[in-house]
């Protein structure tokens, strides 16, 4: 399994290793890319947590999986919107209160409830 604590070493087809200016910058445009040999071997020990479970099959965890538009770009911009929004990062003028930050946290809450409740029908 991935290690997500990466910090520096967060990138997941290339070995970079970026460093910290008030955030990670990665700054090697030429970094050599993971393999699949490496990942059977747990090469890079900070990358990953534990074998992963996949393994025994006859799979290239590395070559063979996708990287999706959405977990790599979608979330990763909502997070950082509702931390903007939340946190005494962005300007006042645009923080949500802590009526607000409530109010959603207990809808968002509600529709995760939803959703997890769909997903398990569908299996």
């Amino acid at each position: 399994m991935l290690n997500v604590t990466l910090g520096t070493r967060h990138v997941k087809k290339c070995i970079a290793h970026g460093e910290y200016c008030g955030k990670v910058i990665y700054r090697d445009i030429d970094a050599p890319l993971r393999t699949g040999i490496a990942f059977d071997k747990l090469a890079n020990e900070e990358h990953y947590s534990e074998p992963c479970p996949l393994k025994p099959f006859p799979v290239g965890c590395v070559s063979q999986f996708g990287l999706d538009y959405m977990h790599l770009v979608c979330l990763c911009v909502v997070r950082r919107l509702l931390l903007y929004w939340k946190e005494p990062v962005g300007p006042l003028c645009v923080r949500l209160g802590s009526k607000a930050v409530s109010q959603l946290s207990q809808k968002l809450t509600f529709f995760a409830n939803l959703l997890a409740g769909h997903v398990l029908l569908l299996k």
